[in-house]
């Protein structure tokens, strides 16, 4: 079972690639997912709102809901192609999702900087800091 945080994640890394948000009749696309240690208000209240219709909140190119993908018998794993997450089910005979990657011209693009979760730069900034002077 994924976790709210992981299909938040899951739902991040791939609006960074361009995929669209579908929430109800409603396809949604940002252009910017992430504000340096934070994901921006745009995102923040998309998920609110499709945590508010998980029935009816996928990914463009996935029928894999918001409900199922926080439901036992749901979990995320990394596509062998692209290593980012893609909904498998848990129970009874493994069936992985196509990948939204399928279709991406764009990606893999293993010369550019992956989709990621907001980072800390101050605190990555200090535990290079301290990586370094234990050197």
């Amino acid at each position: 079972m994924a976790t709210a945080r992981e299909v938040k994640e899951y739902l991040a890394y791939w609006m960074q690639l361009g995929r669209k948000l579908v929430i109800g009749d409603r396809v949604v696309q940002l252009d910017r997912v992430i504000a340096g240690d934070h994901y921006t208000t745009r995102f923040e209240e998309l998920w609110q709102e499709g945590q508010a219709h998980p029935t009816t909140t996928c990914l463009e190119g996935s029928n894999v809901t918001l409900q199922q993908l926080l439901a036992p018998n749901y979990e995320l794993l990394e596509c062998p192609r692209c290593d980012l997450p893609v909904p498998s089910a848990s129970l009874g005979p493994r069936s992985v999702q196509p990948c939204p990657c399928d279709d991406l011209n764009i990606w893999p693009n293993f010369d550019t900087v992956p989709p990621h979760p907001p980072i800390n730069t101050a605190s990555q900034l200090r535990s290079l800091q301290e990586r370094l002077g234990k050197s």
